[in-house]
């Protein structure tokens, strides 16, 4: 974690050690010193056995060598992330579906967020032979964001400031 190393070049000093190889002799040099001063209280199995063992070269050799996120890894949090956020967009899309405007405005708005979503995790699949697809996951997940707010101020405005329109008997 870059916040808890103690000076910002040795962030720089870890990942031209993993472009390069990331080799035993070089670990043993400049990476080691590194992460028995800053990383290891955290990162051996007597203190969080779920963290990556970082007190040896091959845990750390094994998540320098791992390329992100393992597909498994992907399925579970994309599985969560998928019927956690459709079912508040459900609930968002409900109440956004009540307000007083264009029924074809209503109907692109109300799909906007479920197809950012999408995207969105879609996107973490690719990333992972892509790398550039990165921009895609911040920009379909912004999208998601920004169109969930506009649903939400949209319902809250016109719940508590609309002008309404008299009862016809």
């Amino acid at each position: 974690m870059e916040p808890n190393l103690k000076y910002k070049s040795d962030k720089e000093t870890i990942l031209k050690w993993i472009q390069d190889g990331a080799e035993r002799q070089a670990y043993e040099q400049t990476v080691a010193p590194i992460l028995n001063r800053d990383c290891i209280h955290c990162h051996n199995p007597a203190a969080n056995p779920s963290l990556p063992n970082l007190t040896e070269y091959a845990g750390v050799a094994e998540v320098a060598h791992k390329g992100g996120a393992s597909v498994p890894a992907l399925v579970r949090v994309s599985h969560i992330h998928l019927f956690g956020i459709a079912f508040i967009l459900f609930f968002i899309g409900k109440i956004f579906l009540l307000c007083d405007m264009n029924i074809y405005v209503k109907r692109v708005a109300l799909v906007i967020p479920f197809f950012a979503m999408l995207m969105d995790v879609l996107s973490w699949f690719v990333t992972k032979h892509i790398s550039e697809f990165a921009y895609v996951v911040v920009l379909s997940g912004a999208l998601m964001g920004l169109s969930m707010g506009v649903q939400i101020l949209m319902s809250v405005y016109q719940m508590w400031f609309y002008p309404k329109s008299p009862l016809k008997s």
